[in-house]
């Protein structure tokens, strides 16, 4: 819009003239982040994993304490002059790391497991590089040096809500641990279930809600299983189908579906911690 252009750069130069040659009149009909890649340049951000161009790659993961970086090579190691390729993929990881942590806003305690190498030198140069690029974040970095096994400690101010936060949610079905229990560890729960629902209450007939994708795992690959538990529990189940249902839960109802049996019974000891 040339009249708020006008007026925007009016104020600046009037009140921040070191700043006005930084407003600048967008004439373009196309969305001014597809111009100027900004939406490449987020969605790229919110990858797990960042590739280089001369063939690594990046890998963030996050956690409370911290975030983790781990610099791969990928294909790009020979076993000629694999140390100078190794140096290469670090000191391009090192300036993409700087670039992705100004991109991503992330901050706190940063760990980043760089390629080791053996050479004193190589260490050294990476270590530079890596400070240098730094130099160009605003934001306060600490760099600490590089260990034993090319593992570095870095802290960076936190400003508010980095960019994963701000973008993501907890995924409801694994509650942010990236991970589900098996179907094999969901079968076994339902066994239990089934044994502890048929002596307390005696039931002979029930049905059984379940995710499609687990659905076509009872029927593909454990027809025979689900038939034995079934008769060794004297429990005939009526299988229906929730896409709702999420791929390692599920319910169990009476025929009429006034009663939910599995709300009635102490949750089973799970193999690991879900909220």
């Amino acid at each position: 819009n040339k009249k708020v252009f006008d007026a925007t750069a009016r104020y600046i130069r009037d009140r921040h003239p070191h700043l006005a040659d930084k407003v600048l009149y967008f004439s373009e009909k196309a969305p001014v982040f597809e111009v100027f890649g900004v939406e490449k340049e987020i969605e790229k951000g919110l990858r797990r994993k960042v590739w280089l161009k001369k063939g690594g790659s990046l890998v963030f993961d996050h956690t409370e304490a911290m975030t983790v970086i781990d610099v791969n090579t990928g294909r790009n190691v020979g076993k000629k002059d694999a140390e100078d390729t190794l140096l290469r993929n670090n000191l391009e990881a090192a300036e993409e790391i700087a670039r992705q942590l100004r991109l991503r806003d992330i901050g706190g305690i940063i760990a980043i497991d760089f390629v080791d190498m053996k050479k004193p030198e190589n260490r050294k140069k990476l270590l530079d590089t890596f400070r240098a690029a730094l130099k160009k974040d605003p934001t306060p970095t600490n760099l600490g040096s590089i260990g034993d096994f090319g593992i570095v400690l870095l802290t960076r101010k936190r400003e508010g809500q980095n960019l994963h936060a701000a973008s993501t949610e907890l995924c409801e079905a694994c509650g942010g641990s990236g991970k589900i229990f098996s179907k094999s560890t969901v079968l076994a729960r339902l066994d239990r279930h089934l044994m502890k629902i048929r002596s307390a209450l005696g039931i002979k007939k029930a049905i059984l809600i379940i995710n499609p994708g687990f659905a076509h795992y009872l029927r593909q690959e454990k027809e025979r299983l689900l038939k034995e538990i079934q008769k060794a529990g004297n429990i005939k189940l009526i299988i229906e189908e929730s896409g709702t249902m999420a791929m390692d839960n599920y319910e169990i109802w009476d025929t009429a579906k006034t009663e939910e049996f599995t709300r009635l019974l102490q949750p089973v000891a799970a193999v690991a911690d879900k909220p």
